[in-house]
Formats: C-alpha cells, structure tokens, sequence
C-alpha cells in the first residue's frame, strides 16, 4: 500500500498500531494508542542514523521514539538511513505533505529534534501543524544564500539547498531552543530563532541530549515541554550540575584562545575532581584507546564515522598530538569526497 495511504488508515484505525516505514533515504516508525494524548514528531540527528540492518528489526527505534511512547505520546519518529541526507529528499517531502491532514486527529502535535533533526523539525513544523518544538543545539539551516556564516558539514553543503524546506527558522510555532552559548555556531543558529525561548547551557557543548541525560535533565525537560510547563528557573539551577562532568571541562578547555594558562590549570584540577567523582575508568585512558583502534580500524568502509570517534576521543584528550594529527587526516579526505 502507499505509504500516505497506508498512514491514513493507521490514524483511523482500532489503536494500539505500531509501524515501520521507508520513505525514500529516511526511515520513519510510529506509534498510535490514544487521539486524545498528544503527538510527538521526532527526527533524529547525524549521530543517530538508522543503519540498513536495523531497517527491518522490530527491537530498533530511531531518535525521540522511546523516549516519547514512555511519556504517554502518540509518536512519529524520522532517522536518515545510513548517511547525513538532511531530509532533503523529495520523497519525504512528498510524504509529509500527504500525511498532514491526518495529523489533525491529535490535539497537539509537538516537535522534538537535535542538530540536523532540530533543522528537520523547524523546516517541516509549518506543514506538520506543529504547536510547540523543542530543539538543541539546531542547525538551522546549510544554504549558504540564507546563512553564509555557517561554516561546517561541507559535505552535506553539497545536498539541494533550493526549493522549500530550506531554512529550519522558519515557522510560528512556540517553543524552546536549548543550546551551549559559548560556542559562537550554535548560537547564531538559536538567536534565528525569535519565536522560541532560549535556554543556554554553557559549556556543555553540541552533543547536549547526552550529557542533559547524563546530569538528570533531559527526561524532566522533555516530560515538562509535552506538558507546556518548563520552569526556566530549574533548568538554570539545574544546569550547574554540568560541574560532575569531565565533558564540560573537555569542552571549557578546547577555547584555549579565550583562556590563561592560570585558568586552564584550574579547569584541569577540576576535570581531574569530575573524573574521580565519576569513576576514572568512565573516561580512562583504556576507553581512548578503544575509540582510536574503533576509528582506524573502519576508516576504509565509513571515513565519517571514523572522524566522529575520533572527535570524540578528542574531547577526552584534547592535547592529544596524535589524535589532532589523526582529525586533521580525516577531514582533509571528507572535504576532498
């Protein structure tokens, strides 16, 4: 059956239903149980794409999609499948235009990404119907026309720009942006968006979903916003527990440009202190080496996971001479692809 019409039935159909299907590169899987609850719409970002193995196993959800069902929400989840495509297929759009009369059938219709996904959710909110979105750390846009200053993903810069849903900033609909306000691309991506309310969490970088996760936050946060009562005074206070992680320092000590050597000592002292607070083996030297031999072990069949590995392992050791060296490699070869 077609995909549009194979979702019209579902919606109209006796619930609970659960499906999976491939739209184009994309992937989508949702879950319908009750249209008087709302309907989270999640899209997951470059981090998190569906592997081609996955597409078939039942036990597999994309980004957004457990977490959404465990909090009582209808849910319609998107993941790329195997590569960054950025949504940008025709194919999808052409099956979110069929499916959003149908979305109708829910009372509020929420929005919920990060990064590429966070792009996703602002480009696509207007023909979604969407009421309220939650984006961290979006990117919101790669066209170079309506954001010149954007300077990463070169590969994906290569995608169709053109057409409609280009620009992630454009929309009406409510909601938050979360992102770190000291790196200076996230936050020329959030300031584009003037109908949302900003929450900044410094220093803990791009991957905030993670490490949101990792000091309490994200449930509460995510529980709060399908329930239109996030309290802004908690999400500052309870940020500051960014302290217990060793990742925060990583990130504070990457800006060396902004920091005195007096200062960088200090951060190392308390990095060390949130190592020994977590449990050193968390972050060891062991659990480096394992992403260095990861990285250089698949750099033949999938380059651009590598480099993220990588990057990762750059975070725990930033003075790391072989593994900048190693960056350095990595993205010569994928601004050369």
């Amino acid at each position: 059956m077609n995909p549009i019409k194979q979702f019209g039935v579902d919606v109209k159909s006796k619930f609970p239903v659960e499906r999976r299907l491939v739209i184009g590169d994309v992937y989508c899987k949702y879950f319908f149980f009750d249209c008087s609850r709302p309907l989270v719409v999640a899209f997951g970002n470059a981090g998190t794409v569906t592997s081609k193995s996955n597409i078939t196993d039942d036990r597999y959800s994309p980004w957004g999609f457990d977490i959404s069902k465990s909090l009582d929400c209808n849910v319609l989840a998107f993941s790329c499948i195997e590569d960054t495509s950025w949504y940008r297929g025709r194919e999808l759009h052409s099956f979110i235009e069929g499916i959003s009369g149908f979305l109708l059938s829910f009372p509020f219709r929420l929005g919920y990404g990060g990064s590429m996904g966070g792009f996703a959710v602002g480009a696509f909110a207007s023909v979604l119907r969407l009421d309220r979105v939650l984006l961290l750390t979006p990117i919101t846009t790669l066209s170079a026309s309506i954001m010149p200053s954007e300077s990463g993903h070169r590969k994906s810069k290569s995608l169709n720009w053109s057409g409609g849903y280009a620009d992630g900033a454009d929309f009406n609909a409510g909601g938050y942006v979360v992102y770190d306000n000291l790196l200076r691309r996230d936050t020329l991506h959030a300031k584009r968006y003037r109908n949302l309310k900003h929450l900044r969490a410094p220093g803990l970088g791009h991957g905030l979903a993670p490490r949101l996760q990792a000091i309490g936050m994200l449930k509460r946060l995510v529980t709060d916003f399908i329930n239109n009562d996030v309290d802004e005074v908690w999400f500052r206070k309870s940020a500051r527990n960014r302290r217990f992680l060793p990742r925060y320092y990583n990130e504070l000590l990457q800006r060396k440009d902004l920091l005195t050597p007096r200062r960088v000592a200090i951060l190392k002292r308390y990095r060390r202190a949130a190592l020994a607070y977590q449990g050193e083996d968390a972050f060891g030297d062991g659990f480096v080496a394992a992403l260095r031999e990861a990285a250089v072990k698949i750099e033949g069949d999938n380059l651009e996971l590598s480099h993220k590995l990588l990057a990762g392992a750059s975070i725990l050791r930033p003075d790391g001479p072989w593994i900048k060296n190693k960056l350095k490699e990595y993205e010569k070869k994928l601004a050369a692809m």
